[in-house]
């Protein structure tokens, strides 16, 4: 064993390091190469991607959460609007007559085509939605039911094309172009 001992004591003497070694350990650095600070900067990385990923799933959802939230607001909003089953303020049957006496209004009502085949007007008031202006038209189907359409300017960005039910009231919402449709029917 003292053999070994001095070969190996002789085979490490005779061993050096070379300069930029040697001041590389003497000024404390170490080698940016080294397998321990890939894997360290390996390990940070996939933290920071960790990171951003999770932002932005939660991002995602709370945007997503909001933008229901939003259609929800409306549609309870209009279901009250349609509970109180106010009078027209304006008694006609043409969207024409009513966008000239509505002259409050910042937009000119269109009747989509899927309400003009079913429904007739009855007639219109203003109404407000979510603090907004907005008119409130009353139509009829063929079987004598009263419904009421809202039209109001889009101002945020929520799901539209949906049906919502709030108790005994099931509101649709769609738009076409800048103005929003909520159709509210009792069930």
């Amino acid at each position: 064993m003292k053999d070994l001992d001095k070969h190996i004591k002789t085979f490490y003497n005779a061993r050096s390091l070379s300069a930029e070694e040697l001041g590389r350990i003497k000024s404390g650095k170490t080698s940016n190469t080294s397998l321990f600070s890939s894997a360290k900067w390996l390990w940070r990385s996939a933290a920071v991607f960790a990171l951003i990923i999770t932002s932005v799933l939660v991002l995602n959802m709370v945007t997503k959460h909001h933008r229901y939230s939003v259609a929800l607001d409306y549609a309870r909003e209009v279901a009250l609007n349609h509970e109180k089953a106010l009078s027209s303020d304006i008694e006609s049957n043409s969207i024409l007559e009513l966008n000239e006496q509505m002259t409050k209004l910042d937009f000119s009502m269109i009747l989509p085509d899927q309400i003009s085949s079913k429904y007739t007007l009855k007639g219109a008031r203003y109404c407000s939605i979510n603090f907004h202006i907005a008119a409130q038209l009353k139509i009829e189907d063929p079987s004598g039911a009263i419904s009421t359409l809202y039209l109001f300017k889009k101002m945020e960005d929520f799901p539209i094309d949906q049906k919502i039910i709030l108790k005994d009231t099931e509101i649709t919402l769609w738009d076409n172009e800048n103005l929003v449709y909520a159709l509210a029917s009792d069930l």
